[in-house]
């Protein structure tokens, strides 16, 4: 894992990253708490998935996705399951950066680890401190959020087709995760509240610049008012008068 996560951070920022540099970028202060979580766990390949069960008598069919009948490890269940939710918040993730001005890269599971290493720069060649830690935000809330679905689908429902969730649940519920880091963000930039600990106003705006819904006609201290969304609707569930 070090190493896939030392071959993307090359990439990704240009240099050579340390063993212990790796281990520090899974704290950067624009991936939240939960998340550093999930990623150090990734890190250690300390979940239970794949070939940690054929050495457990009776329980060796939860090493295969029971959806794609494959071997079930993290890679696969964050970058190739085609079972509902990983390809859809892709998707959405695309989308939004799409939105930023970038063209989106290939994501790979160093990748997702090494997101702490995002190094962004515009057609200038410019540093753009603010699309860094969108690309952060995106790649490491949107694992997480495969993860969590990943996990809901297979402990929680017993992989049953019938409970799956719907395009419009996966939807949701990744605007949903993301809205609410939008809303974080823009809440944390409050000094008299947070002092020091409080965010820098201008890499927030920054950060959301462009991704906002109708983010042109909205005075920037406005923002501070964390009421607005980004720009990718919700969808409504199908049904009569929806």
């Amino acid at each position: 894992m070090l190493s896939r996560a030392r071959d993307a951070a090359t990439m990704l920022g240009g240099k050579t990253p340390t063993d212990a540099d790796i281990w520090k970028s899974l704290y950067h202060p624009d991936i939240t708490r939960k998340t550093r979580d999930f990623l150090w766990r990734c890190m250690h390949q300390a979940y239970k998935v794949g070939t940690y069960w054929l050495n457990i008598p009776t329980y060796e069919h939860y090493a295969e996705c029971r959806h794609c009948h494959v071997d079930d490890t993290l890679e696969h269940i964050l970058l190739e399951c085609d079972a509902p939710g990983r390809e859809k918040m892709w998707d959405l993730a695309q989308q939004l950066w799409e939105m930023k001005g970038y063209s989106w890269p290939e994501v790979s599971l160093g990748g997702i680890l090494a997101c702490g290493f995002a190094g962004v720069h515009d057609a200038s060649g410019k540093k753009d401190s603010g699309a860094d830690r969108l690309y952060r935000i995106l790649i490491s809330e949107t694992a997480h959020q495969i993860w969590k679905t990943r996990c809901t689908r297979v402990i929680d429902n017993g992989s049953d087709p019938e409970k799956y969730p719907s395009e419009y649940e996966i939807h949701n519920k990744w605007l949903a995760c993301i809205n609410e880091r939008l809303r974080s963000d823009f809440i944390m930039t409050d000094k008299l509240k947070f002092e020091n600990r409080a965010l820098n106003f201008k890499i927030v705006l920054n950060t959301w610049k462009n991704v906002l819904d109708g983010d042109e006609n909205l005075p920037a201290v406005s923002l501070r008012e964390s009421r607005f969304l980004v720009g990718i609707a919700p969808l409504r569930p199908p049904g009569r008068n929806r």
